[in-house]
């Protein structure tokens, strides 16, 4: 695993202390940062991430009202690669990982993640803050964006479908069991991708380490059927879950893709294929 981007808490102290102009960002709700968050952290509200409505919730913004909000959190050096981004949430890296996927949308590179977010940090008894977060940075005036600089990460439901008809791809399901045989009922149709692996991102925190990845990530990985030599696409219901399996793919540096759209789109959608079953190694 990449150290360099999943930091523990004292390779977070020593990237602090070396990149002082370092942005750091807490993923998640508004009121739970208000109750606690890390020292100098600013906010990042995962739902002003997300489309929000439709079949396909889980789909990014339009490129120019991400492209203001993060550069109203992150601040001009971040922004412009000239500082890291450093992100945190309170859940294991689910919505810190949908965060990191946003920012390579805008080919923003220079990122890094705290394992174990606020519980580990709060584990370890460290100070946190109460309180509003800061005010957002201004925003320079440029030419609307009409399209993301770098498209790469985001899979859409055609190059699902192009990947499923070539059979060139690792499929990455990271629903629960339940959702992928389709006992549980979440769209209008319910099953699973034809050939998906059904890998949930609970498996692959440590529960003995404060909601830190486990230490075998990619040996886990690899025997439950995810295979990192070939491309991943990798999508939940709405892309807050697949934060997490995303995350972890790039931080293996695996070639991996997220479907944004993710089953709100693929079960509600009239004719893609679906096969119903639990995994048969599940």
């Amino acid at each position: 695993m990449n150290a360099d981007r999943c930091l523990s808490l004292e390779a977070f102290d020593a990237l602090a202390a070396a990149a002082p102009a370092l942005c750091l960002l807490d993923v998640g709700a508004p009121q739970r940062f208000a109750q606690a968050h890390l020292p100098g952290a600013g906010l990042l509200n995962p739902m002003d991430l997300l489309l929000g409505f439709g079949p396909a919730p889980g789909n990014p913004k339009d490129p120019e009202r991400l492209r203001q909000t993060l550069a109203a959190a992150l601040g001009p050096e971040a922004w412009a690669g000239k500082a890291p981004v450093v992100l945190y949430d309170d859940e294991g890296g689910a919505w810190a990982g949908r965060a990191v996927w946003t920012l390579e949308l805008f080919g923003i590179d220079a990122w890094a993640v705290i394992d174990g977010g606020l519980i580990a940090w709060a584990e370890a008894g460290r100070p946190l803050e109460r309180g509003a977060p800061p005010a957002p940075f201004p925003v320079a005036e440029t030419a609307p964006l009409s399209a993301f600089p770098n498209p790469e990460p985001w899979a859409t439901l055609e190059s699902v479908e192009a990947a499923l008809a070539a059979g060139t791809h690792c499929l990455w399901d990271a629903r629960s069991p339940a959702e992928y045989a389709g006992f549980q009922r979440t769209a209008a149709r319910n099953g699973h991708i034809p050939g998906a692996v059904n890998v949930p991102i609970t498996t692959l925190l440590d529960a003995q380490r404060s909601g830190r990845l486990r230490a075998d990530l990619a040996h886990w990985l690899t025997e439950a059927g995810i295979d990192g030599t070939r491309p991943i696409i990798t999508h939940c219901h709405s892309h807050h879950r697949s934060g997490l399996s995303y995350l972890a793919g790039r931080l293996l540096g695996w070639p991996i893709r997220a479907y944004a759209g993710s089953w709100g789109e693929w079960g509600n959608h009239p004719t893609t294929p679906i096969t119903e079953g639990p995994h048969p190694h599940g």
